[in-house]
């Protein structure tokens, strides 16, 4: 059957790797995402015709009024995944206000937090699924990852929250927390550590690095229907990582 799904940060990494999965199943998306030419690319990359929306995550405001004009069509969602985030790296003390912590808080935190309220306020998410795209890095924080980390333990217990919350209205919410897997922010990391750091850091994923597909079909099984009855978890994808 054809669903209707919201993916944000839709254009690269993540995002992007969902939205082909489900382009393959005919499904109607309507994909968010911050640059105009990587918005181009992925119309090249997507088989069906879907909806695209230009959004800077770091800006609520203007979401908001993107939303207004969006949801005012009142179609009626079966899954929102949110996929953006902001990944930085740094010691905290070297943190900048603007770019690093507001920035972060924006993209990681806020953004979601509001695109979710306005589709479930209208009630064109009932009966759906949510889910929110944490991090391992919120169960076992890094010194380096002050930011990043605090944000998505938030996206954790917003999700169990908003489970208690939307029972009633039969959407089940549910988030999904992937450690390090094979892709640009892994290979960025790669050039900023030794050999022998590395060498740690994979040895810390008793399964080894992941790739997306190990992340994405955990997602697309909590958007289906075989995953009726788990809402309010956090489903942890990361090679044993957190554990060890």
């Amino acid at each position: 059957m054809k669903k209707r799904i919201i993916i944000t940060g839709s254009t690269s990494g993540l995002g992007l790797e969902i939205a082909k999965s489900l382009d393959k199943k005919n499904n109607q998306l309507y994909l968010f995402g911050q640059d105009t030419k990587k918005i181009s690319i992925l119309k090249k990359k997507l088989k069906y015709k879907h909806k695209y929306f230009k959004v800077d995550f770091n800006k609520p405001n203007s979401i908001k009024k993107k939303l207004k004009k969006f949801l005012s069509e009142n179609i009626k969602f079966n899954a929102l995944i949110h996929c953006a985030g902001h990944y930085v790296s740094k010691s905290f003390l070297t943190l900048d206000l603007e770019e690093d912590i507001i920035r972060s808080t924006n993209v990681c935190l806020i953004s979601p937090m509001l695109i979710t309220q306005e589709v479930a306020k209208k009630n064109l998410i009932k009966g759906s699924s949510i889910v929110f795209i944490s991090s391992a890095s919120a169960l076992k924080p890094s010194s380096s990852l002050s930011i990043y980390s605090s944000l998505k333990f938030s996206l954790i217990n917003l999700t169990k929250c908003l489970a208690l919350e939307f029972f009633k209205k039969g959407i089940r919410v549910n988030s999904v927390s992937p450690s390090l897997i094979n892709s640009k922010t892994l290979n960025d990391l790669k050039k900023k550590l030794t050999q022998d750091q590395y060498r740690k850091l994979k040895a810390q994923h008793l399964n080894g690095f992941g790739n997306y597909s190990d992340v994405k079909n955990i997602i697309l099984l909590l958007i289906s229907n075989k995953s009726k009855w788990i809402t309010g978890s956090n489903i942890v994808v990361d090679g044993g990582y957190s554990i060890n």
